[in-house]
């Protein structure tokens, strides 16, 4: 997702007090600001933004996004519900591997009512052996049956 910019020398920008628009004095002279929309909700947005760039667009949690997106009316309900949560946590701002990334996800869904915790890890499984060779298992899986044969790994690779 890309955020509004103002290029020197455009007719939006030449009535940028028209319409409210407050922008960085730098390149790439982003919008911060409108008449229509806060500088706290842009802000939200740049940080939903992320969550899906670091979630959704990376492939790498499909089976267990799949699930906490059916209890939502809309993807964009979760995905301001996780935002919230990493607001509420501190998390925003900060480099996470991808051990990490699967555990934000799992606190975050065992603090809600909603999720079904034993069938949201087991996807959450399905996810981390299917996309990562890696055996340095993050701690939400730690103790969770991971030890799975490379023959029943290698049919996992092969599901769609």
């Amino acid at each position: 997702m890309g955020f509004l910019k103002l290029l020197k020398g455009t007719k939006l920008r030449d009535n940028a007090e028209e319409f409210g628009l407050i922008y960085r004095s730098k390149a790439p002279y982003e919008v911060l600001q409108t008449n229509s929309i806060t500088y706290e909700e842009l802000a939200k947005l740049k940080g939903i933004a992320f969550l899906v760039e670091k979630y959704y667009n990376s492939g790498k949690f499909k089976k267990a996004l799949k699930y906490l997106l059916s209890l939502y009316n809309e993807p964009f309900d979760f995905y301001e519900s996780y935002y919230d949560y990493w607001d509420k946590n501190n998390l925003l701002y900060r480099r996470y591997s991808l051990n990490n990334l699967y555990d934000i996800l799992n606190n975050c869904a065992k603090s809600q009512k909603i999720v079904d915790s034993e069938l949201f890890i087991d996807y959450l499984k399905f996810d981390y052996m299917y996309n990562t060779d890696n055996r340095a298992y993050p701690v939400c899986l730690k103790g969770n049956g991971l030890k799975i044969p490379d023959d029943i790994k290698s049919l996992i690779h092969n599901v769609d």
